[in-house]
């Protein structure tokens, strides 16, 4: 998925993404999606979650959540995209909590 870079807003760079909730919505179904980014976290940023078991979801390099990172989307965005894994029980609820922490839409 494309996301922004924060210091040149007109530049994106293709991310994998976690989905991290789906809700129905009239007759569109849309998506939480969180940005993936093989940078290491930040500190004293809330919301960066280490992926422990980043290698079983698919991911090429240790890779971080940044929940505060995240866009609603319809799900047609992800038509025709590749499909890296699946978290790990772990990194999953360290993701969900993350999101909780940041004040994100979670249904």
């Amino acid at each position: 998925m494309q996301f922004r870079f924060e210091d040149q807003p007109n530049k994106y760079k293709e991310r994998p993404v976690v989905i991290g909730a789906l809700s129905e919505s009239t007759a569109e179904v849309f998506l939480l999606a969180v940005k993936v980014t093989s940078h290491s976290a930040r500190p004293d940023s809330p919301g960066e979650v280490v992926l422990q078991d980043w290698q079983q979801a698919g991911l090429e390099k240790p890779s971080v959540a940044r929940c505060s990172k995240h866009m609603v989307v319809p799900i047609q965005v992800f038509e025709g995209q590749r499909r890296y894994g699946k978290l790990s029980s772990r990194d999953a609820l360290a993701v969900e909590a993350a999101l909780k922490e940041v004040g994100a839409p979670i249904v």
